[in-house]
């Protein structure tokens, strides 16, 4: 094992590395979202707005969005920039 992230407050549902390997995005049964830094291990950002849990996460191909979709029927769209 290279590494631990935590930051999560309940199952993690869902991640996904960027292209370039530099972030990683997870979804949990928290509601957020979590971006990291793959080699440090940093939050990036968090992104909390599903009202119910997040089942999937995943980057464009560009890494300049997030798309996310969860139990609560909706798919979001967020800026990835921080």
């Amino acid at each position: 094992m290279l590494k631990t992230l935590n930051g999560h407050l309940n199952n993690v549902t869902s991640v996904d590395f960027s292209i370039d390997g530099s972030m990683i995005v997870s979804g949990s049964w928290d509601r957020s979202i979590i971006l990291w830094h793959t080699l440090s291990g940093k939050i990036l950002k968090e992104f909390k707005d599903h009202s119910d849990w997040v089942r999937s996460v995943c980057f464009s191909m560009t890494e300049l969005r997030i798309v996310s979709g969860s139990t609560d029927k909706t798919i979001k769209l967020w800026d990835v920039s921080c």
